[in-house]
């Protein structure tokens, strides 16, 4: 919490000899009111979902506020606000981290499920709020560019290769599968993340077309070991290199240049710096993210392997994550 100090007086003097001593500030009164209707909309089971919803926005913009304008009272905001916002499952999974990381496999699929869970009547309807996020919104959207993608795939390669890096929980596969000829494969470090995809696949019959790689994508495009073969049409990934450093996201486009086919595509996400969560993520759920601008995204292409390549910029329908697509040049 944000200390002032104050120094030692004839005020402080008695009760601290030695002399300054520091005192809690007090929270700015908007903390105060919103933590105090917190406290009688959770104990309510009659509170409307309108009344909590309409809190956690205007919780969620309090944040935005002060990470713009008073850094200084974002303690204040995390002891006072967050711990009812927790009550949600999903911000909680993504909050805790159970998998060590953020966007695991299963926080994925829950904004895909779209099911609002809680511990209770607020913590279901914070959970509701949550889902209806813009970023969570951009995660379901995401899901079905990867249909334009394997389609285009399909017209140019007979029984293309897809590769999804960072798989996760690969719902967009499942989704393809009865509509393309296309084979996969699913590449994720998380062993769990990587039984869970196996297990659909047995169930639906598919595991002949889906292959797995439990692998850390640092570490095979940093050693090439030869771990995933070349020659594939299309390698694709929704949210990986949010987490990469520039110079990380170059070698991971040279990798995937060397391991296309000629005509060959990739399809790389990453959120863009001013999206309207971007204060909910790094204060509230610590999930840091390198966020970058098409003009960044541009220039990393533009020092790769895929310099002389065609190259686009797109967005999927929320406008949150943006995504640049490049072809490899014949020859």
């Amino acid at each position: 919490m944000t200390n002032q100090l104050i120094n030692g007086d004839e005020r402080a003097s008695s009760a601290h000899p030695a002399g300054p001593h520091y005192v809690h500030a007090e929270p700015a009164p908007e903390l105060t009111e919103l933590h105090a209707q917190a406290l009688v909309y959770e104990r309510l089971p009659t509170t409307p979902v309108s009344v909590i919803i309409n809190w956690c926005q205007r919780a969620h913009d309090c944040l935005a506020r002060l990470a713009r304008n008073d850094p200084s009272g974002i303690k204040q905001w995390q002891e006072l606000l967050l711990p009812f916002l927790l009550k949600s499952a999903f911000l909680q999974r993504c909050h805790d981290k159970p998998q060590g990381y953020a966007g695991d496999y299963l926080t994925i699929q829950m904004m895909y499920d779209d099911a609002p869970r809680g511990i209770d009547h607020f913590g279901r309807a914070v959970d509701f709020w949550a889902m209806a996020q813009p970023c969570p919104r951009a995660v379901r959207n995401r899901r079905r560019l990867v249909g334009d993608l394997v389609r285009q795939a399909c017209e140019k390669f007979s029984a293309p290769s897809v590769v999804s890096l960072g798989s996760g929980p690969a719902a967009e596969v499942f989704d393809l599968l009865p509509r393309h000829n296309a084979r996969f494969t699913l590449i994720d470090i998380d062993a769990d993340a990587i039984g869970y995809v196996q297990e659909k696949a047995r169930l639906c019959s598919a595991a002949g077309r889906v292959a797995t790689v439990q692998g850390n994508i640092i570490k095979m495009v940093l050693r090439d070991e030869g771990r995933l073969p070349g020659n594939h049409a299309t390698f694709y990934s929704m949210g990986l290199i949010d987490y990469f450093r520039d110079d990380l996201v170059i070698r991971l486009l040279n990798y995937i240049h060397a391991k296309l086919a000629p005509g060959g595509t990739v399809l790389l996400g990453n959120f863009r710096p001013d999206h309207p969560n971007v204060a909910l993520f790094q204060h509230a759920l610590d999930w840091p993210l390198v966020l970058r601008s098409e003009q960044e995204l541009l220039r990393l292409v533009g020092q790769s392997q895929f310099a002389r390549s065609p190259a686009k910029m797109g967005t999927e329908a929320e406008g949150v994550q943006l995504f640049v697509s490049c072809v490899k040049r014949d020859g």
